[in-house]
């Protein structure tokens, strides 16, 4: 780990500057004792972590373990130069689904995960995970027509070895990867405002040599995706997928990029009639290039432009041949207080990227401008995009979007912002035209009273908003109040909490109307010194679409470290909305919301051991020495305010990066972690490809925090919708 050290020296000077001014990136500080003036920010991000029922981390990307005053039950001092550590960790849980005339379903589900990490000074760290589930789902039918669903049991497995900053030569680094690992984007073509060149699971081998002038990464596997949990086991699909990029860095603000990617056997999901039976299969080979001149907005007359194209042909089983191309434009620029960031693409139909659809046939343009400052921030955005007519499609859709966000700090304590979005789109074919319009729109209040805690208003309007995909379109409004009833005294880190919520809500989504109260509970106690005890619980209208989740949902958990290394946890899931990535069809990673009539029940039981003591960071200079540790949260900020709010999920699957070297991939719940980092200035940023669409990075996308000596630095990170 003594290379992380060195590779951190030399960020700087590669354009990854941790250095935080006023701007997109916002300085987060974390101390242990005493506390200082950041402290309100930081344990409102902690509650904010808390409120999140538990929920396993996966530790493929981490830092390692823990180290010296991390928790280290052994003295550093006794053990043996290299860092190993090992996990084992089991769960069994089971999941009853009861939909209205339809069939119930029942599971059982029962996994293993085995994990070793070894540190090695000039070898790199080498991370060994095996996941191993089995299920067992039956059911039997209700309603009109009774059925039966006979018993079927499901097995899955999943084995992957890595080894990460392997020095290839004192300035020359390597990582590899062997097993179900994803596909990659070399680092010129990571996402912009709203090209997204997407990654794929596969099982196989991805190699990356990287330094401070270039970015080299390639690989090959057979495509799957992850199936089932605890533990997801890997699922073969269709074809087989490899790749190979480049990207050169002629200065720390200058670069070029290239990336071929080659689909073999691969199904072709651009039929007519909207039905994918009978697919044909394809080669595809798709070429990406790209030339950029600079990174973040952050300072006074800084700028950014980056010009890519793309071209992909692909031969399908039938006989038949589809080319494509496409161009996007993007660039960004500052102007004192004022960010602006704007672009234009258009795309031909059936462009791919590998085994993966970028756009069919799209056009649009785009442009963002925020405005910051001290008490009053703010925001406006306009999008147009044009889909022609095309085989397959009947019609030309044309849909414009406007945003606009605000938040205005009265003092300490004080605050009141909004967010407003309107969509329109419309649809014109031969048999006439149709246009929908959408709004939806936020106002909220925020004070605190006579030494309570923090007390919040917020009405919600919705007009014909989408908000989850198995349900009408909603239009309503509803009105909350927010209060936070037990303050955490200085310097705690495991003091209670109490926060209700009370609405009433005006629902015009059917037919008829419709008016219904809102609530929700957000409860923690330690009930000993090493057992939590945590709800977060909230009741809508059954028969309502306001709300992602209806009836009562939510969470309850329990978590207790029976011995040194042994931690015992249960959880009881409720009705909870459920966040799916589309891995594949003609929209791969596309974000959708769907509500859930689930009643899941689960306990775990994990060992963890830790031998050996952390070769360190480097010799003592600027930075410091020693380590300590950065957690957050990657989530849906629906309403650009940077907060998360208690309807914004966190984001699954998401890789976060530390210095752009060290990488992390967010859990099932959005939260990362690093378990051991340098102290001083660190920066985090999203690797922004692996961000669901529509959806993408934001001014609150990346920060920077200051790592403190054996503490932990909290650090939220949004994303935003890029098509509104």
């Amino acid at each position: 780990m003594a290379l992380f050290g060195l590779l951190c020296g030399l960020a700087p000077a590669a354009g990854w500057s941790s250095e935080t001014t006023q701007g997109g990136v916002s300085e987060v500080m974390a101390q242990i004792q005493p506390l200082d003036r950041f402290e309100a920010e930081q344990e409102r991000l902690r509650e904010v972590l808390k409120n999140q029922p538990s929920a396993y981390v996966d530790r493929v990307m981490e830092e390692g373990g823990t180290g010296p005053g991390l928790d280290n039950d052994i003295p550093p001092t006794a053990q043996t130069p290299g860092l190993r550590s090992g996990l084992v960790e089991s769960r069994l849980g089971g999941t009853r689904q009861n939909q209205s005339g339809q069939a119930s379903q029942s599971s059982t589900e029962v996994g293993l995960r085995l994990e070793y990490n070894l540190e090695s000074l000039n070898h790199g760290e080498w991370v060994l995970q095996a996941d191993t589930r089995q299920q067992t789902q039956s059911g039997n039918g209700t309603g009109a027509n009774p059925f039966f669903l006979p018993t079927q049991e499901q097995r899955g497995s999943r084995l992957t070895l890595r080894n990460q900053g392997f020095p290839v030569t004192p300035f020359v680094f390597a990582d590899s990867a062997l097993g179900d690992i994803t596909s990659e984007v070399t680092d010129g073509l990571s996402r912009g405002q709203r090209l997204s060149l997407g990654s794929s699971t596969v099982r196989g081998a991805s190699v990356r040599v990287f330094a401070r002038k270039f970015d080299l990464r390639a690989g090959v596997g057979q495509r799957g995706q992850l199936t089932g949990g605890p533990y997801p086991g890997f699922a073969r699909t269709q074809g087989n997928l490899a790749w190979a990029g480049y990207t050169h860095r002629f200065d720390p603000l200058n670069y070029a990029a290239a990336q071929v990617n080659h689909a073999n056997n691969v199904p072709w999901p651009f039929v007519s009639g909207g039905t994918t039976a009978g697919l044909p299969s394809a080669n595809s080979t798709s070429v990406a290039a790209t030339v950029g001149h600079g990174y973040a907005l952050d300072n006074e007359g800084a700028r950014r432009a980056r010009l890519t194209l793309l071209q992909s042909t692909s031969s399908l089983n039938n006989g038949e041949r589809n080319q494509a191309q496409g161009l996007y434009l993007e660039g960004g620029l500052r102007v004192g207080r004022f960010r602006h960031e704007a672009g234009l693409y258009s795309t031909q139909p059936r462009l791919r990227f590998g085994d993966q659809s970028v756009a069919n046939g799209a056009r649009g343009v785009f442009w963002r401008m925020d405005h910051s400052q001290t008490r009053l921030n703010w925001g406006f955005g306009l999008d147009h995009e044009r889909q022609p007519a095309d085989t397959g499609f009947d019609s030309d859709l044309a849909r414009t979007g406007i945003n606009a966000n605000w938040q205005y700090r009265i003092n300490r304590n004080s605050s009141w912002g909004g967010y407003l979005q309107h969509s329109l789109q419309r649809s014109d074919s031969s048999r006439g035209s149709s246009g929908q319009r959408s709004i939806y729109g936020s106002v909220s209040y925020q004070d605190r009273w006579y030494g309570w805690g923090d007390s919040r208003l917020r009405l919600t309007l919705r007009r014909n908003q989408a908000l989850v995909s198995n349900a009408p379109s909603a239009t309503g409004e509803e009105l909350e109040w927010e209060q936070d009833w037990l303050r955490r005294p200085p310097g705690s880190m495991q003091s209670n909490q109490l926060r209700t919520t009370l609405g009433w809500a005006l629902d015009r989504s059917a037919s008829d109307t419709q008016s219904y109260p809102t609530a929700s509970l957000t409860w923690q106690t330690w009930l000993q010194p090493d057992w939590n005890l945590s709800t977060n619980l909230r009741y809508t209208s059954r028969t309502g679409n306001l709300a992602t989740s209806r009836g009562l949902a939510g969470a309850l958990q329990t978590e207790k470290r029976l011995a040194p290394g042994w931690t015992l946890g249960a959880s009881v899931l409720l009705n909870q909305a459920v966040v799916n990535i589309d891995a594949g069809g003609l929209l791969p990673g596309t974000a959708t919301v769907s509500r859930s009539n689930d009643k899941t029940a689960l306990v775990y039981l994990r060992y963890e051991v830790q031998q050996g003591q952390p070769y360190g960071f480097g010799p003592r200079g600027a930075r410091g020495a020693g380590a300590g540790r950065i957690g957050g949260v990657v989530f849906f900020d629906a309403n650009r305010d940077g907060m998360q709010q208690p309807d914004e999920a966190g984001v699954p699957g998401v890789e976060v990066f530390l210095n752009q070297r060290a990488r992390t991939v967010t859990d099932e719940r959005g939260r990362y972690t690093f378990a051991l980092v340098p102290t001083g200035s660190q920066r985090l940023s999203l690797r922004a490809e692996s961000v669901p669409l529509p959806w993408g990075a934001g001014p609150q996308s990346q920060t920077s925090v200051d790592v403190p000596l054996r503490g932990e630095a909290i650090a939220p990170l949004a994303v935003v919708k890029t098509s509104d």
